[in-house]
Protein backbone atom coordinates (compact mmCIF):
# COMPACT_ATOMS: atom_id res chain seq x y z
CA UNK A 1 0.00 0.00 0.00
CA UNK A 2 2.68 2.16 0.91
CA UNK A 3 4.67 2.04 -2.28
CA UNK A 4 1.41 2.72 -4.44
CA UNK A 5 1.00 6.22 -2.66
CA UNK A 6 4.82 6.66 -3.58
CA UNK A 7 4.69 5.93 -7.14
CA UNK A 8 1.84 8.35 -7.15
CA UNK A 9 3.89 10.85 -6.17
CA UNK A 10 7.54 10.47 -7.37
CA UNK A 11 6.58 11.31 -11.24
CA UNK A 12 9.87 12.30 -12.98
CA UNK A 13 9.22 16.37 -13.95
CA UNK A 14 9.07 17.20 -17.83
CA UNK A 15 12.70 17.46 -19.65
CA UNK A 16 12.15 20.34 -21.55
CA UNK A 17 9.48 23.11 -22.32
CA UNK A 18 6.94 22.32 -24.75
CA UNK A 19 6.29 25.33 -27.12
CA UNK A 20 3.37 25.31 -29.29
CA UNK A 21 0.69 27.02 -31.87
CA UNK A 22 -0.77 28.41 -28.62
CA UNK A 23 2.08 29.82 -27.42
CA UNK A 24 3.02 31.09 -30.58
CA UNK A 25 -0.79 32.78 -30.88
CA UNK A 26 -0.33 34.60 -27.76
CA UNK A 27 3.31 36.67 -28.85
CA UNK A 28 1.46 37.86 -31.91
CA UNK A 29 -1.71 38.98 -29.59
CA UNK A 30 0.95 40.48 -27.61
CA UNK A 31 2.37 42.24 -30.84
CA UNK A 32 -1.20 43.29 -31.71
CA UNK A 33 -2.03 44.71 -28.03
CA UNK A 34 1.50 46.94 -28.38
CA UNK A 35 0.62 48.19 -31.93
CA UNK A 36 -2.74 49.45 -30.85
CA UNK A 37 -1.42 50.88 -27.20
CA UNK A 38 1.19 52.78 -29.36
CA UNK A 39 -1.62 53.85 -31.92
CA UNK A 40 -3.93 55.28 -29.14
CA UNK A 41 -0.33 57.23 -27.48
CA UNK A 42 -0.05 58.39 -30.56
CA UNK A 43 -3.58 59.68 -30.84
CA UNK A 44 -2.89 61.48 -27.04
CA UNK A 45 -0.70 63.16 -27.92
CA UNK A 46 -2.23 64.57 -31.12
CA UNK A 47 -4.88 65.31 -29.22
CA UNK A 48 -2.87 68.18 -26.46
CA UNK A 49 -3.18 64.87 -23.58
CA UNK A 50 0.71 65.13 -23.08
CA UNK A 51 0.55 64.16 -19.70
CA UNK A 52 -2.04 61.32 -19.93
CA UNK A 53 0.26 60.01 -22.60
CA UNK A 54 3.69 60.18 -20.83
CA UNK A 55 1.91 58.38 -17.57
CA UNK A 56 0.50 55.57 -20.13
CA UNK A 57 4.59 55.36 -21.52
CA UNK A 58 5.09 53.60 -18.00
CA UNK A 59 0.95 52.25 -17.43
CA UNK A 60 -0.49 51.08 -20.44
CA UNK A 61 -3.89 50.68 -18.16
CA UNK A 62 -4.19 54.55 -18.51
CA UNK A 63 -3.95 54.26 -22.03
CA UNK A 64 -6.79 51.99 -22.44
CA UNK A 65 -8.67 53.74 -20.11
CA UNK A 66 -8.52 56.99 -22.02
CA UNK A 67 -8.55 55.74 -25.38
CA UNK A 68 -11.94 54.29 -24.48
CA UNK A 69 -12.89 57.54 -22.94
CA UNK A 70 -12.09 59.10 -25.84
CA UNK A 71 -12.78 56.26 -28.71
CA UNK A 72 -15.56 58.47 -30.48
CA UNK A 73 -13.98 61.70 -30.61
CA UNK A 74 -10.83 60.48 -31.73
CA UNK A 75 -12.00 57.90 -34.20
CA UNK A 76 -10.43 55.08 -32.68
CA UNK A 77 -13.31 52.95 -32.12
CA UNK A 78 -12.17 49.88 -34.06
CA UNK A 79 -8.81 50.22 -32.78
CA UNK A 80 -10.51 50.10 -29.21
CA UNK A 81 -12.70 47.46 -29.66
CA UNK A 82 -9.50 44.77 -31.83
CA UNK A 83 -7.51 46.03 -28.60
CA UNK A 84 -10.19 44.79 -26.05
CA UNK A 85 -10.49 41.36 -28.38
CA UNK A 86 -7.28 41.36 -28.09
CA UNK A 87 -6.53 41.67 -24.42
CA UNK A 88 -9.16 38.98 -23.73
CA UNK A 89 -7.93 36.81 -25.72
CA UNK A 90 -4.34 37.04 -24.16
CA UNK A 91 -5.71 36.41 -20.94
CA UNK A 92 -7.59 33.62 -22.21
CA UNK A 93 -4.67 32.20 -23.67
CA UNK A 94 -2.40 32.54 -20.94
CA UNK A 95 -4.74 30.53 -18.73
CA UNK A 96 -5.44 27.75 -21.42
CA UNK A 97 -0.94 27.62 -22.29
CA UNK A 98 1.06 29.62 -19.66
CA UNK A 99 4.28 29.74 -20.83
CA UNK A 100 6.74 27.17 -19.38
CA UNK A 101 9.21 28.47 -16.30
CA UNK A 102 12.60 28.02 -17.54
CA UNK A 103 13.51 26.86 -13.83
CA UNK A 104 10.66 24.12 -13.42
CA UNK A 105 12.23 21.95 -15.86
CA UNK A 106 15.53 19.47 -15.52
CA UNK A 107 18.43 18.52 -17.54
CA UNK A 108 18.78 14.90 -18.52
CA UNK A 109 22.12 13.81 -17.12
CA UNK A 110 24.07 11.61 -19.53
Amino acid sequence: METLFAQATTAPPPTSPQFGALHILNVVVGLGQIICWIFVLVKMFQNGQTALGVVSICCGIVAFVVGWMNADAWGIKNVMLIWTVLLVLGIILGVIAPFPVPGAYTVPQP
